[in-house]
């Protein structure tokens, strides 16, 4: 009877060694997160995605190394995943906590996850460390106007940062906040810069957009040449904030809209 007992035994053992799951390598893992990166930078997004929900299934792993983290945080990310981006992102600053790639990236997918007041704390640390980023200069502005329900002085200086670098998304924005403060010529600049660069505009900012524009004057039919008409010299309006909420003020206004004080001119 001991006999067989032993004998099952090791024929136990020895099937349950032929299950033994072959660890991932981890070579591998990053080496496709890379090509996935080399082929967003291609323009190949359907490669990319292929590539990205390869490097996902290294979360099964136990002890994820710190560049594995980073990987699977950023591979949920492209892949819309954004909860998922928010914990490895997460996990992977509790030790790397000065990473700035990081720190952009958790603001970035705080923002998809419209928590924006945590947005404006990583994209901040974010923008300290390049102020020129017009990226990151738009999606810390839209944080504040979010989270503050308002545009504040920050966010407007802001928004102009980034729209000076070409960042079509901040032209857009800006021209609808001078536009709704009544800053005409300002909305239309901005309108137009944002469509020579092939931006299409909602129909009611189109039709506003084309309101702007003088009416052709009607030529006398007895002249041989005439001159073509100049467009109006447009002055630069003066943008008005108030000085205590920081809030843009309505053009030709006094007061704020939002606790009453003085509207001042902005330098």
């Amino acid at each position: 009877m001991n006999k067989i007992l032993l004998v099952a035994t090791l024929l136990f053992v020895a099937c349950g060694s032929t299950q033994t799951v072959t660890p991932t390598n981890s070579s591998s893992d990053l080496t496709t997160y890379e090509a996935a990166k080399q082929a967003i930078n291609s323009g190949d997004e359907t490669k990319a995605k292929q590539l990205f929900r390869q490097v996902t299934k290294i979360a099964a792993k136990d002890n994820l190394s710190n560049q594995e983290l980073f990987a699977l945080g950023d591979s949920n990310f492209f892949l819309q995943d954004y909860d998922k981006a928010q914990y490895y992102f997460g996990k992977y600053l509790e030790s790397n906590s000065n990473d700035r790639d990081a720190i952009c990236k958790m603001g970035k997918t705080k923002f998809e996850l419209e928590f924006y007041k945590e947005a404006v704390s990583y994209l901040r640390k974010c923008h300290q460390n390049a102020p020129q980023d017009a990226e990151i200069s738009y999606l810390l502005a839209r944080s504040l106007q979010k989270g503050n329900q308002g545009v504040d002085k920050e966010a407007l200086t802001l928004y102009q940062t980034s729209s000076e670098a070409g960042y079509r998304l901040a032209m857009l924005e800006l021209a609808e906040i001078y536009r709704y403060n009544k800053y005409n010529g300002r909305a239309q600049k901005l309108y137009e810069d944002y469509l020579r660069l092939g931006g299409k505009l909602q129909p009611q900012a189109q039709q506003w957009l084309d309101a702007q524009k003088p009416a052709p004057q009607p030529q006398p039919a007895t002249q041989d040449t005439v001159e073509e008409p100049q467009p109006p010299v447009q002055q630069q309006e003066i943008l008005m904030v108030c000085p205590v909420c920081g809030r843009l003020g309505e053009k030709d206004s006094q007061l704020c809209t939002f606790d009453g004080e003085p509207l001042e001119p902005l330098n």
